[in-house]
């Protein structure tokens, strides 16, 4: 573990299922008894748009661990907010210890973060007055020594709900999952070469399919549970990023037929 990882970082707990978008409705629904609508949403909105831009090893060192659930794992990524990506700009670390998930996060200059992916041995702390350096540090610590470079753009809409009595406690419903390969610390500016996440058959409708969350940092809610119970919720594991990986390596190998060619004839 890094240095930096021996910071105390808040822990939360993260619950995921991918329902249908009739279910998702109600759940949203009999969220808002419980909860408020989140606070970043401009006026009349119900959604807003998030774009994250993952990195990983040459390897895909990340992507494995959690396809093989690996006990402890860990995350990077740079996210903004906006269909034309023209929120403020975080970069985060995402730490999983079993079902704790740790995150830390921090405000960045737009014009400056892609230097810490770049150049992450030149970071240079005056350059980033607004932003908390530990988080920052560890960061740049990760990208150094693991390798870490641009893999892939992730974009979705989220429908966030958030808890009345404690604004800790969230419901979040994420929409037209899409993804867009990347090689460059650039966040796309809008859904130009995107690609759909295909979510196959299963859950006996054709209808479209939502990723429901539900983030507790202590006990989970009674109404949470009431929500998982009326709704039948089976509980399951599930990365947008490694769903995104997935679809990408599909469609590379759906571009060249000559893989397969022999199989087929």
């Amino acid at each position: 573990m890094s240095p930096a990882a021996t910071f105390t970082l808040p822990s939360r707990h993260e619950l995921k299922y991918v329902v249908p978008e009739s279910i998702a409705e109600r759940v949203g629904r009999c969220a808002s008894a419980y909860c408020d609508r989140d606070s970043y949403l401009d006026p009349g909105a119900t959604r807003y748009t998030i774009t994250s831009l993952y990195l990983d090893t040459p390897e895909l060192h990340f992507f494995w661990d959690k396809k093989l659930l690996r006990w402890d794992r860990i995350k990077l990524r740079i996210r903004t907010y906006g269909r034309k990506s023209e929120g403020p700009v975080f970069v985060e670390i995402k730490r999983r210890y079993g079902d704790i998930v740790c995150k830390s996060r921090t405000v960045v200059p737009r014009d400056m973060w892609p230097t810490l992916v770049v150049s992450p041995p030149a970071f240079d702390r005056s350059l980033f007055p607004s932003s908390k350096l530990h988080v920052l540090e560890d960061f740049c610590l990760q990208c150094a020594s693991m390798h870490l470079r641009p893999t892939i753009l992730v974009r979705y809409e989220r429908e966030p709900f958030a808890g009345r009595n404690d604004r800790q406690n969230r419901v979040t419903l994420d929409r037209s999952l899409r993804y867009r390969s990347a090689v460059d610390p650039v966040l796309a500016s809008d859904d130009s070469g995107y690609l759909a996440v295909n979510f196959g058959a299963g859950l006996f409708t054709c209808e479209p399919r939502v990723i429901l969350e539900m983030k507790f940092n202590r006990g989970c809610p009674i109404w949470m549970m009431e929500l998982i119970e009326r709704f039948d919720l089976d509980r399951g594991s599930f990365s947008k990023y490694v769903r995104s990986v997935d679809e990408m390596q599909t469609d590379r190998i759906s571009h060249a037929p000559t893989v397969y060619r022999s199989a087929l004839v």
